[in-house]
């Protein structure tokens, strides 16, 4: 997913917490913004931080659409085998959508969660199915046979979000 999709994705989010939409409101991704001391903080520095990437890369978007955009929050738990579960989904797409991008996703060092994330040693969320394969997820450790089992491409600092489903571990700058 894009940098434009994780934008919208990380809104919709926004509204689901501050209860404005019927929908999503049980979404297990959620639990991520859901379990923190103080949800609105978090995913408004989320949000903050996908927008200043964003503008890293010369785009612009409006500051105004985040409700509660704090410059720091408490960081919220992330298991390694989550990271590295959403770091093989967005290596395996990117081989077909963009292969350039896909080039950068070198064997190296660790992936970086987004800065609202620690990691910590554990097993990929019990929600996860891969909707691309129909299938569990690997358990720690045992990435698709596609993907390396490090990453050292784009800007370490920036390299998973760890968020929604749909908003990208990784951001992708062939596709914002």
């Amino acid at each position: 997913m894009g940098l434009g999709a994780e934008w919208r994705e990380g809104l919709l989010a926004q509204a689901v917490l501050e209860g404005l939409t019927r929908g999503w409101r049980n979404h297990p991704q959620l639990c991520r913004f859901k379990e923190h001391p103080d949800p609105l903080d978090a995913i408004g520095f989320y949000l903050l931080k996908v927008r200043e990437e964003a503008i890293s890369r010369g785009y612009s978007y409006d500051i105004s659409k985040i409700r509660h955009p704090v410059e720091d929050v408490e960081k919220a738990p992330i298991t390694r085998g989550q990271l590295l579960y959403e770091f093989s989904l967005i290596y395996e797409r990117t081989r077909i959508r963009t292969p350039v991008w896909h080039s950068k996703l070198l064997a190296g060092e660790e992936p970086e969660p987004h800065p609202l994330f620690f990691v910590v040693e554990g097993e990929p969320g019990g929600w996860e199915t891969s909707y691309w394969r129909g299938s569990q997820p690997q358990r720690e450790g045992q990435l698709h046979t596609t993907a390396p089992r490090r990453a050292a491409a784009y800007p370490r600092r920036f390299q998973s979000q760890a968020g929604f489903r749909n908003i990208s571990a990784f951001v992708n700058p062939e596709r914002s």
